[in-house]
């Protein structure tokens, strides 16, 4: 892989060293030598470099059948807002904490193709044309076992630190609902792509089915993986901004989920936020799942609620 080594300068002008490869981007802020917070981000990036890197996905006849479903489907499987409040959060540290080491780590490769949230069995989403599955297993499975390499030398180091560790999301709104109001689970397979996007893009804007600030603390038996003391500092900011939140509701740490992998290796919580609270609000009031634009100033208010509460962690909750 090419390296390469910069130096970003952030709005008010204190700056970032930022590393990447072609796979993984990394942003260090505050000490440089010690990590105290990572901040991984798994789901922020878009399609562009992955799909300039393998062309012939876009090529395959079943992909280019699909038509601007495979474009609308690109764009509601990002975490639109997650890698601008991975960055934001990681500033908010530093700027009230300037001796804290602090990392965002964020995966270069588009969920929709590559889930870089889960383990090597639910890596390649399930949609993908078996010929291409078969022709790119060596180069796809290449690059998540380099991402998950480098996130083991963090675990150590965060570990050594007495450090903890964010895992940021964000997701749809609303739930898709079958016609009698009951949520529908869901999966991405390639005959009922088209249907699997109109279901996210249409999903009722109710109470019902409306998805809250989910923070994800237990694996599928029910044990609690994540910390309680972060768990409990969060809690306490959300309640100041009258942000609903919920445990574990959708999602939670399952074994093939990279939050379980993240969680059995580090101190830490995951956290999925409904993307409506990153983004702009939209023409009569009504989200739109395919087209959303972050809001700054949205951003910044949950950066600081997560900063809190990870300063207040280890402050008063060393490990």
């Amino acid at each position: 892989m090419v390296q390469r080594r910069g130096r970003d300068e952030d709005n008010d002008g204190k700056g970032s060293i930022c590393q990447s490869t072609d796979w993984t981007l990394h942003s260090r802020y505050g000490n440089q030598n010690q990590l105290n917070v990572l901040i991984v981000d798994p789901h922020g990036a878009d399609a562009d470099h992955f799909l300039s890197e393998f062309p012939d996905v876009t090529d395959h006849p079943l992909i280019l059948g699909l038509g601007k479903v495979f474009d609308e489907f690109l764009r509601i499987e990002r975490d639109v807002g997650a890698t601008e409040l991975c960055h934001a959060t990681a500033k908010a540290l530093v700027t009230r904490q300037p001796n804290l080491g602090v990392e965002v780590f964020s995966m270069n490769y588009p969920r929709a193709i590559l889930d870089g949230g889960r383990l090597f069995s639910h890596l390649i989403r399930a949609w993908v044309p078996d010929s291409l599955r078969q022709k790119h297993h060596d180069d796809w499975f290449g690059i998540h076992r380099e991402t998950l390499a480098k996130l083991d030398q963090r675990y150590s180091q965060l570990r050594q630190s007495g450090g903890l560790l964010l895992d940021l999301h964000t997701m749809a709104p609303y739930s898709p609902t079958h016609s009698d109001g009951t949520i529908k689970l869901m999966h991405a397979e390639l005959g009922t792509l088209h249907r699997y996007v109109e279901d996210f893009i249409n999903a009722p804007q109710t109470t019902l089915n409306r998805r809250d600030f989910d923070i994800i603390t237990e694996d599928e038996h029910d044990k609690e993986i994540g910390c309680p003391q972060l768990s409990r500092h969060l809690i306490a900011e959300l309640d100041e901004l009258k942000t609903p939140w919920v445990f574990n509701q959708p999602y939670r740490a399952v074994s093939h989920f990279m939050m379980y992998h993240h969680l059995s290796h580090a101190r830490g919580i995951a956290c999925d936020l409904p993307k409506d609270l990153l983004v702009a609000d939209q023409d009569q009031h009504k989200f739109h799942l395919a087209k959303c634009t972050v809001d700054p100033e949205k951003v910044e208010r949950y950066a600081s609620a997560i900063a809190k509460a990870t300063i207040k962690t280890l402050a008063t909750d060393p490990a």
